[in-house]
């Protein structure tokens, strides 16, 4: 039986290592999605279930003023890091 002690090992490729920055994770989804759901919200309960369209437009809405609300808190954390 051969003996693995005295086998040579195989060859590894080693590439250099570069080190990957990690993507920092943003809020502006769960902003957005915050302020649609609130707007829509506002919406339903103010006009009824009888005006969607306006339904809609509150969630585009939202949507928009959840992106702007999104990146300001990214900016403010981004700014807090660099402390």
């Amino acid at each position: 039986m051969p003996e693995s002690k005295k086998r040579k090992t195989h060859p590894h490729h080693h590439s250099d290592f570069i080190p990957h920055v990690k993507k920092k994770k943003s809020v502006t989804p769960y902003t957005m999605l915050f302020f649609a759901l609130f707007a829509a919200g506002i919406a339903f309960f103010a006009m009824g279930s009888n005006a969607y369209w306006l339904i809609g437009l509150s969630v585009l809405i939202g949507l928009g003023v959840g992106y702007y609300a999104g990146l300001q808190v990214d900016k403010a954390i981004a700014e807090r890091g660099n402390r």
